[in-house]
């Protein structure tokens, strides 16, 4: 799954770059640049919108409440037990997307990525 976070960074380099995980501490995660994020969640969040777990191929993802209210909708993922707890510091929809079965759950991922990226970056 690590290779779709670096596929839209390269496709977006000047609004998306990859960096160890704010929330993790450990790992890579997809930013967007300080001048692109919109306001909301995103900012909240410090730029992340998803890093992936590499034990087992699943992310959280950082999504604007309707992206995150249709994953748990779906059963493709859960919200984060401490999500929007202010001492914690994690984003309300902060979702934790299940690790891919199979090539279909795989292309599910990607465009689940590819909407939360839309919605994260300003266009202007």
């Amino acid at each position: 799954m690590f290779d779709v976070l670096e596929s839209c960074a390269r496709a977006d380099s000047d609004r998306l770059y990859l960096g160890t995980s704010h929330f993790e501490k450990r790992g890579q995660a997809l930013y967007v640049v300080a001048e692109a994020r919109r306001p909301g969640v995103v900012r909240q969040a410090g730029g992340e919108i998803a890093h992936v777990h590499p034990s087992d191929g699943s992310l959280h993802v950082v999504a604007q409440h309707g992206h995150a209210q249709r994953i748990i909708d779906a059963g493709w993922g859960e919200l984060h037990p401490l999500a929007g707890r202010p001492p914690i510091g994690l984003p309300e929809p902060y979702v934790l997307r299940y690790s891919p079965r199979d090539r279909h759950d795989v292309e599910q991922i990607t465009r689940i990525l590819y909407r939360i990226v839309e919605t994260a970056v300003s266009t202007g």
